[in-house]
């Protein structure tokens, strides 16, 4: 008989060694009961597991709970107490850690099922508080600097092999889900998913999902601050105007939302101020609000007033029976036409125009200040616009605009050569409109030679270049150049400075492509220099220093298909 009982130990021993003897826990409540519950699962069959004497599974309660014994009661693999507590030591002072330790006994386990082994009651219960299962991996060890020496882990030994057979903790829980749209139907990506205790970043075409405990409540609220111009432009100003003045009330509740930039509950002028000043560049992003915000798809707005009554952006997820699906819907602040790019192209209406703005061309010297006029020949079909301009050897000294005030221009990026407006009409009665109109001044000072077109341009920074019709629709914009000189545009410039001692430049301006021969004579008429190249239409220069020339008085004369100019020049010593 003993010889029998040594073999049955011997070929237990040699099948637990030859297969894994994985055990994994988790802790659920029970809403009925008021308790919480320990499972176990395997991840194969013992059909009689021996819980070894001394295993424990630890719990992790916050330190606000009373201090006490937790009150054990054993279902399976006992009996369990509640042997050692250590309430908010050094190494973690919101936390209190209680041994739930087992004398020992046989157990049967069934692959992938659960088995209960014990409940426990705690003196006040907070649905909102954690209350969870050690981390072996993750909460100090008893020989961690403030544990005090207390002994806190996982530990699930079978007596008949003397190994530890617990893996992991997993979680119970249920899955909430959802989807992340704007109200136009595009997913929105990366938004952070926040409560307390959890953090998730959806990036996966507009959708979540989060594995959540069923003993814990949740406050779902997403949150996104990134990208604050995307999908805003002067064409949303419009709108906004429009909504403010009765012309196009807002059909869509969240464009009530949208509006609200200054997030006061209301909508007026002030949300149009800083919309603007948002677009042209002078402030990064707004003063009292996000970038987006999102609400609960499901959420029923005011019908007359959507502002009237708070609206959900947090959703409160209490104890999970089943799986949830919850569904937001994401709001980009001041996209009142729903133009945001987010996984889905852009879809605007385009008129096929191109609005013209004006302006003479003009040579300048180094020092000249000069006041250029960007002009329309179709003011009555202009419904607003916005530009960016960038200026290459000027300064800007001021602008200036009759139809509108010092807040239709952005000046803050002014010292990189940088500036931007943005306008809109407030009379849009065709008929008493003008066909041609001056939008706005720029004062410039040179500090270089050269064309007026060939130092100044449009650019997509800090506000991007776009117009509208007085449909709403979209229109390209460029800068047409007026030529000053006529048809004899071809001209030899002085050269800059003269006299000059150490260097000086000579310009000219070709109406065309051209060879060019440029020579240099003494006072005699002998040929000191020539120089011989093929140059492009424009504005072209040669630059020289003291070394080039000696001191006296020297012509030259430039050679073009366009004509032969000549001027002379002093070299000092």
């Amino acid at each position: 008989m003993k010889k029998k009982f040594q073999l049955l130990l011997c070929l237990a021993f040699g099948f637990f060694n030859s297969h894994a003897q994985n055990a994994d826990f988790t802790l659920r409540y029970n809403q009925t009961s008021n308790e919480y519950e320990v499972y176990v699962k395997s991840d194969i069959d013992f059909p009689k597991f021996f819980v070894g004497g001394g295993s424990q599974i630890s719990i992790v309660l916050p330190s606000e709970i009373e201090n006490s014994r937790l009150l054990v009661e054993t279902v399976e693999g006992g009996p369990w107490l509640d042997n050692s507590q250590l309430y908010a030591p050094d190494a973690c002072k919101t936390c209190d850690y209680h041994g739930i330790a087992s004398n020992g006994s046989m157990i049967s386990l069934k692959k992938g099922e659960e088995k209960l082994l014990f409940t426990f009651v705690v003196p006040s219960i907070d649905s909102e508080k954690s209350i969870r299962l050690f981390e072996n991996n993750r909460d100090p060890q008893s020989n961690a600097q403030g544990m005090a020496g207390g002994d806190f882990n996982n530990y699930f030994a079978c007596a008949l092999t003397l190994k530890d057979a617990y893996r992991k903790n997993y979680s119970n829980g249920k899955q909430l889900s959802g989807t992340i749209k704007t109200w136009a139907g595009f997913e929105v990506d990366l938004v952070n998913i926040a409560n307390e205790n959890l953090t998730v970043l959806n990036d996966k075409e507009g959708t979540y999902q989060i594995d959540v405990l069923s003993n814990q409540t949740y406050n779902i609220a997403p949150s996104k601050n990134d990208d604050p111009l995307n999908g805003l432009n002067t064409l949303d100003i419009i709108k906004i105007r429009q909504h403010i003045l009765n012309q196009t009330p807002f059909n869509i509740s969240e464009q009530w939302i949208a509006a609200d930039i200054n997030k006061s509950g209301t909508i007026s002028t002030a949300d149009i101020v800083e919309l603007r000043q948002l677009i042209l560049g002078n402030i990064k992003k707004f003063k009292q609000n996000t970038s987006w915000r999102f609400v609960e798809t499901t959420h029923q707005f005011d019908k007359t007033f959507p502002l009237k009554s708070q609206f959900l952006e947090v959703v409160n997820i209490p104890f999970l029976t089943d799986d949830r699906v919850i569904d937001f819907t994401a709001i980009k602040i001041g996209d009142v036409d729903g133009s945001v790019v987010q996984n889905a192209p852009s879809i605007e209406a385009s008129s096929n125009k191109t609005l013209n703005l004006d302006l003479e061309d003009v040579f300048l010297k180094a020092g000249d200040t000069y006041t250029t006029t960007f002009t329309t020949q179709a003011f009555n079909d202009l419904l607003g616009y916005q530009l960016s301009l960038q200026v290459e050897g000027l300064v800007v000294e001021t602008v200036k605009s009759d139809l509108g005030s010092k807040d239709n221009f952005g000046l803050s990026q002014q010292k990189d050569g940088l500036i931007s407006t943005s306008w809109n009409q407030t009379n849009t009665e065709r008929e008493k409109l003008p066909t041609i109109a001056n939008l706005f001044s720029v004062t410039i000072k040179a500090q270089k030679d050269g064309l007026l077109s060939e130092m100044l341009a449009l650019t997509e920074k800090p506000t991007a270049i776009e117009a509208y019709d007085m449909e709403g629709n979209k229109m390209d914009i460029q800068l047409v150049f007026s030529s000053p000189l006529g048809e004899k545009s071809f001209e030899l410039y002085q050269n800059e400075p003269n006299p000059f001692k150490e260097q000086t430049k000579i310009g000219f301006y070709l109406p065309g492509d051209s060879q060019i021969e440029l020579v240099f004579r003494d006072e005699a008429g002998r040929v000191l220099r020539t120089i011989k190249e093929d140059r492009k239409a424009g504005y072209n220069s040669f630059d020289f220093n003291k070394k080039d020339f000696s001191r006296g008085l020297i012509f030259y004369q430039l050679d073009t298909k366009f004509g032969s100019q000549n001027r002379k020049m002093l070299r000092l010593e």
